[in-house]
This record gives C-alpha cells, sequence and structure tokens, in this order.
C-alpha cells in the first residue's frame, strides 16, 4: 500500500517502497450506531526507513 501524507509544514510526502522495511499499517474499524451515527476506519502509517518516503512536488 501507498500513501499520501500532508504534514502541518504543508509539505506532501509518499510513504510506501517494494523494498523492506515496509511501513507498518494498523487499522481500527468501528461500527456506527443504530441512531445513524457512521462506521469509521483510522488507518496508522509508521515507517523507519528514509527510503520509505519521499518528497512530493505537484
Amino acid at each position: 500500500m501507498t500513501f499520501v501524507i500532508k504534514t502541518a509544514n504543508d509539505e506532501i510526502y509518499l510513504i510506501g517502497a517494494k523494498e523492506r522495511p515496509y511501513p507498518t499499517i494498523k487499522i481500527t474499524r468501528s461500527t456506527g450506531q443504530p441512531d445513524g451515527d457512521a462506521s469509521v476506519r483510522k488507518y496508522e502509517v509508521s515507517f523507519t526507513a528514509k527510503k520509505a518516503q519521499a518528497l512530493c512536488i505537484f
């Protein structure tokens, strides 16, 4: 999987690579309540290798 991340400094990075170590992805799912709350998926992406990120310029 690949992710586009925007930092607080408005820098945009592409996270993910074909080489090891791969980014670690944790997915948390919660279902909505019967009264109409939406279901939610939360993705937490962490990585340790600098080659796993690339600065994106649009």
